[in-house]
């Protein structure tokens, strides 16, 4: 019996360039997160609603399309580079350190949600996304709350852990969400 093994070659084919452009368009994703606050370091506007929208887009996309694994470096590496240029609060920088795990945890609870809610319930993603970033901005409220409460960081962290949180992850989230649209026709 002879087998016809064409079939099996090309199957195999298009998963390995889906997968190839899978990986190239996680690896953009990411690059662009972590080059965004050294590309703007020398800008003089409110790097925190660029950045930060950029940075959501990235998640958000992310958990639309790649698996939970995936997105550790993307929920990790940004925040470390937000850090290390400065970029964000400039001579505050520093109590950004204090904040780097909790915006680990946000950023973990934002893919959750999205992923959760828009991927595996199949609700529509304008409430996943509304969800998700009330959550992510609540959390890092939370603990800029504390963290001003003990004298432990100053006031302006409560907007920028707080509303501008919120903010960048509707911006970031509504360009995945248009975006997304836009391939799906």
């Amino acid at each position: 019996m002879k087998y016809n093994y064409a079939f099996l070659n090309e199957l195999n084919e298009k998963t390995l360039l889906k997968n190839r452009f899978e990986s190239l368009e996680f690896a953009v994703y990411l690059i662009i997160s972590i080059i965004a606050p050294f590309a703007l370091m020398h800008f003089q506007f409110s790097n925190q609603i660029i950045i930060g929208s950029i940075v959501n887009f990235a998640l958000a996309s992310s958990a639309l399309y790649f698996s939970a694994k995936k997105l550790i470096p993307l929920i990790i590496l940004p925040s470390i580079a937000a850090f290390l240029t400065g970029i964000i609060f400039s001579q505050s920088s520093i109590f950004l350190l204090y904040f780097i795990p909790f915006i680990w945890i946000g950023n973990f609870v934002f893919v959750y949600l999205i992923k959760k809610i828009k991927v595996i319930q199949k609700k529509n993603y304008a409430f996943a996304l509304s969800i998700a970033s009330l959550a992510k901005s609540i959390l890092l409220f939370s603990i800029a709350l504390l963290f001003v409460s003990i004298n432990l960081v100053p006031e302006a962290f409560l907007i920028a852990m707080g509303l501008m949180q919120l903010v960048t992850a509707l911006i970031g989230g509504s360009i995945t969400g248009i975006i997304n649209y836009v391939r799906q026709k």
